[in-house]
């Protein structure tokens, strides 16, 4: 099963299997509060991540990893119970399992003695048996402990009873919290080699948040934009519209589930290829000042012109695409009031006015 994608128009998810030998133990799933939603890099990013959590489940020596389920929630801001949802996404992935609720968290670093600051997001690490008792459970960190962790940058495994090991989490050389790990079982240690996967996956949660946190960050650039904005996925989906966007196909309320940009086009899958090829054959890969008819919300067609590239990782491969419009309506009415003034007065009676 391949990374997943949705977007509901208010919020948006994105899931990856955890898989062990072919055997599906769990699934990663993110969620964002926004209408922004995630890029297709996003996915690869996850990708990643479910590879380095398979690794440290397989190699902490869980003698009943067939019965494990886990899950990583990226919470910005969860709106639908974490167990109702992991269950549907689990049946729907063929998993042979039942989610209870125990779970592992990511703390964000906080400054000595002040609350954790609402802009850390909170990263929670689920292990759940079919009888409910948790294989890993929650480790206990100190503010303390967390300022101690911030200054001394380095991972950690204490084999004690039971068992933890923590990875720091940085962007930038900013330590933004600690992912911590501890095993119930006593018998259970921690590998030397867990360290390796630990950086892996404490740096890949770093990209992810980094991610995420730019794609709000984008969105908000985006929203205060004069112009028609579009970002849209590999498929084809609308990722990321500006406000004038909204306004100007009639979708104040948000975008519908599953928007497709072949949705926006009038020429519809058709059009949409059209300009994509047409983004190919262009030199520098931009194609600039295309007209294309968009169609509202209502069924009206809003003839626009469009300057659009693609998203690409630097290896080439494409990984989405990119468009700015405006109405062209507007330039008409103003081309009719420019060619009313010039027939209707001689330009030197224009400024004697």
């Amino acid at each position: 099963m391949k990374p997943s994608i949705k977007a509901d128009g208010v919020t948006a998810a994105i899931f990856a299997p955890i898989k062990i030998g072919g055997l599906v133990l769990g699934v990663i799933y993110i969620d964002t509060l926004s209408e922004a939603g995630f890029i297709d890099y996003d996915g690869y990013l996850l990708t990643t991540l479910a590879y380095h959590v398979a690794n440290i489940l397989r190699s902490s020596r869980h003698k009943r990893r067939s019965d494990l389920l886990s899950g990583l929630v990226y919470h910005l801001d969860l709106t639908q119970p974490i167990q109702t949802l992991l269950n549907t996404i689990c049946r729907q992935a063929g998993a042979l399992f039942q989610v209870d609720e125990a779970s592992i968290q990511i703390y964000g670093a906080a400054e000595t003695g002040a609350q954790q600051p609402e802009r850390y997001p909170t990263l929670t690490l689920g292990l759940w048996q079919r009888d409910g008792q948790s294989t890993i459970s929650l480790s206990a960190i100190s503010q303390q402990f967390l300022e101690t962790f911030k200054r001394n940058d380095t991972i950690r495994i204490e084999n004690d009873t039971p068992a933890a090991a923590y990875a720091p989490i940085r962007i930038e050389g900013e330590s933004y919290g600690v992912l911590s790990v501890r095993t119930v079982n006593n018998a259970d240690i921690f590998l030397q080699d867990d360290i390796q996967y630990l950086d892996a996956l404490a740096h890949i949660i770093s990209l992810l948040i980094r991610s995420v946190e730019f794609n709000e960050q984008l969105k908000q650039i985006i929203d205060i934009a004069p112009i028609g904005v579009m970002a849209i996925g590999n498929q084809g989906r609308v990722t990321l519209v500006s406000e004038v966007t909204r306004r100007l196909l009639d979708y104040s309320e948000g975008l519908p589930a599953a928007f497709n940009v072949q949705d926006v086009y009038a020429g519809g899958r058709a059009a949409a290829r059209n300009i994509k090829s047409y983004i190919e054959e262009a030199p520098d890969g931009i194609l600039r000042n295309y007209r294309a008819t968009l169609r509202a919300a209502d069924g009206s067609l809003i003839p626009t012109n469009i300057t659009a590239t693609q998203f690409k990782r630097l290896n080439g491969e494409q990984v989405g695409g990119f468009g700015f419009f405006y109405d062209h309506r507007e330039q008409e009415v103003l081309n009719g009031i420019a060619s009313l003034v010039i027939n209707d007065h001689q330009p030197a009676d224009l400024f004697a006015r």
